[in-house]
């Protein structure tokens, strides 16, 4: 049975949260809207390469291969009811949501370019987010649909508001605090898995690359490698800024964690979406990325809300590709030097 208090705290939408002037804590109004805008720039270049058979590793001349993927995300959020300290009714608006990938080729001969662009179905979509109770997943579904939930948006999630790097509670300005990276997921990847796939027959063709390879690049950002999160994160409230009656405090991050992911359902997924049908049998595409940096977070202290968000990383990144291949498990091991610099606005509407 629930706590009485517990449900008392979170039925009790009609009290409107507060917290001190001064507090780093999460109680936007209810009622109040924020337009969110997320970005995401990976460059990255091939540093090594290895051919494996079996187990045994080849190695081999690593071509010049480089390339540089961006996501962007633009929401509209209306607070309709908070309670316990969580939104419970959540009005979002996916105004726009987009993907790009270029992938450049150096060989003896011509020079390749790829691009490759990535659309989502959910882009334009207007749903209602709601969780029954504090310790409740959130269920998606269309605005004004009698469904509880709309299968079609499982893999979306609620938290855009940056709240796990403020989980601390009690902290002044100067003090540091330190956060598992493994809560940290929807920094890497705000709105959760947003379906993102080339249009059907949007794929391009490579002289030197099989589609899988080609499809496989597109997923060479932090947005596409945020299962499986470790490290932590130090914050520190660095100091508090003023214009007129607006205040925010500025906190500086000192970023350490490393993913690790198979991408490969995703890969196919996309591949799938994109209309292609040559992949390859028993397919796995394990990607580790080992990501170290600064970023700043600035919480408006007034409207108890993030106001904005930056974030630059160096990672290595690690990737072991496998597929059968007339009885045999062949495939590449590689790595990546990539930079990453996310970013995220959030204005009051």
């Amino acid at each position: 049975m629930k706590s009485i208090l517990t449900l008392l705290a979170f039925g009790a939408a009609a009290a409107p949260a507060t917290a001190p002037g001064n507090a780093l804590a999460f109680a936007p109004a209810s009622g109040s809207s924020v337009k969110r805008s997320f970005s995401e720039a990976t460059a990255w270049k091939l540093s090594s390469i290895e051919r494996v058979l079996d187990g045994q590793p080849s190695p081999m001349q690593a071509p010049e291969l480089e390339g540089e993927c961006r996501r962007e995300l633009v929401v509209l959020d209306v607070y309709a009811e908070l309670a316990g300290g969580l939104p419970k009714r959540l009005e979002r608006d996916f105004e726009s949501i987009s993907g790009h990938s270029v992938l450049s080729i150096a060989t003896t001969a011509e020079p390749e370019v790829l691009e490759v662009h990535l659309a989502s179905p959910h882009e334009d979509a207007k749903v209602t987010i709601e969780r029954k109770e504090p310790s409740a997943a959130p269920a998606f579904r269309v605005r004004g649909s009698d469904a509880a939930s709309s299968p079609q948006f499982a893999g979306l999630r609620e938290d855009l508001d940056l709240r796990a790097l403020v989980a601390e509670e009690g902290v002044e300005e100067g003090d540091h605090w330190t956060i598992d990276a493994a809560t940290l997921a929807d920094v890497f990847a705000p709105g959760g898995a947003l379906d993102l796939a080339p249009k059907t027959g949007d794929l391009p063709l490579s002289a030197y690359l099989e589609p899988e390879d080609v499809g496989g690049t597109t997923l060479c950002c932090l947005a596409d490698n945020a299962g499986e999160l470790s490290g932590e994160v130090l914050c520190t409230w660095r100091s508090t800024k003023k214009e007129g009656e607006a205040s925010w405090a500025v906190i500086e991050l000192e970023w350490d964690s490393t993913t690790r992911s198979d991408v490969a359902p995703e890969l196919l997924r996309r591949l799938v979406e994109s209309g292609d049908d040559s992949m390859r049998d028993q397919l796995s595409m394990l990607m580790s990325w080992k990501s170290t940096g600064q970023g700043e977070l600035t919480w408006d202290l007034a409207a108890h809300r993030a106001r904005s968000f930056e974030l630059k990383l160096e990672s290595v990144v690690d990737v072991e590709m496998r597929w059968e291949e007339d009885s045999s498990i062949v495939g590449y091991h590689f790595v990546l030097q990539a930079t990453s610099e996310l970013a995220t606005k959030i204005e009051a509407r």
